[in-house]
Parts: C-alpha cells; sequence; structure tokens
C-alpha cells in the first residue's frame, strides 16, 4: 500500500521581487562611481605622484557621476537595468564614457584644464568603466541568488510500507 506525502512549505521571511532590481542597480553604480575615487587616487599616487588641485577634480567627478545618472535616466535604463546581457553591460560602458567627455568639456569650458591633471583623469575614467562593467556580472549573480532563495519545494513521495 502506498502513501502520498507533502511536505508543508515554510512561509517566505522575504519575499523577492523585481522593484527591488532598479534600486539594486542605482545603489551598484554609486558604490562603483564612489569607490574609483580612492582606487584613481592610489593608482596617481603610485605612477605620478604630485599634488593635484582636489577641487578641480572632485568638480569633475560631481559632474561626471550626475551626467551619468542623468543619461541612463533618460535612456529609461534603470527600468530594466540588466537588459539583454551584453547589450545591457555596453549601454553602461558608453553612458559612462559620454558622461566622463561631458564632464572634460565641461571643465575646459570653464578654463580650468591647466589645473586638471590628465593622468587622474585616465585612471579615474578607466577604474570607473572597468568597475561598472564587472559590477553587472555581480549584480546578475547576486539578483539570480535572491530569486532562488525561496522556500523548500513541495516534495510529493510515494511511502512504501517496511
Amino acid at each position: 500500500m502506498e502513501a502520498r506525502t507533502t511536505v508543508a512549505a515554510r512561509p517566505r521571511k522575504h519575499r523577492f521581487t523585481s522593484n527591488v532590481i532598479a534600486p539594486l542597480a542605482i545603489a551598484t553604480d554609486l558604490f562603483c562611481l564612489s569607490a574609483s575615487v580612492p582606487i584613481a587616487l592610489g593608482l596617481h599616487a603610485i605612477t605620478f605622484g604630485g599634488l593635484i588641485d582636489a577641487r578641480v577634480h572632485m568638480a569633475a567627478a560631481v559632474i561626471a557621476g550626475v551626467a551619468f545618472f542623468l543619461i541612463r535616466l533618460s535612456r529609461d535604463a534603470y527600468a530594466n537595468p540588466l537588459g539583454r546581457a551584453q547589450d545591457a553591460d555596453q549601454g553602461l560602458v558608453f553612458d559612462y564614457f559620454i558622461a566622463a567627455l561631458l564632464s572634460v568639456a565641461t571643465i575646459w569650458q570653464f578654463g580650468l584644464a591647466d589645473l586638471f591633471s590628465r593622468g587622474l583623469m585616465v585612471y579615474y575614467v578607466a577604474v570607473n568603466l572597468v568597475l561598472l562593467f564587472v559590477s553587472r556580472y555581480v549584480l546578475r549573480k547576486f539578483i539570480s541568488r535572491l530569486a532562488g532563495a525561496g522556500p523548500p519545494r513541495i516534495s510529493l513521495g510515494s511511502v512504501s510500507p517496511k
């Protein structure tokens, strides 16, 4: 005689919805923009040394960050931040590159290009591009882990008499 056994699923403490993906992507982008500052400064200090005008470079970093977020928001990129894999990654890198160009153009227009360290700019943009590109893969992995962390599956099995 066979009996079917049903194991009741435990209620989940947290429920994953797609509403958290866009804020996670924004937070990840903000983290990358923030983390690239000390990394670029460290690389610049190791390779070039010397003093820099922090006001000009912070202004450029803020201008690039704001332009990056405005470009992303105008393209509605955070509505589907993971997009179609590589298309979203390339779009992300392209958006930051355009934002960096806008930042450099703004600094040049204000006549502050002489105070601007080109080596630090190259490091900052390169580190940002790498961090933003890699962050999408990390974000995808994190979201897939969140989505897969559901309740235990209901198992239907048979019990044979002994």
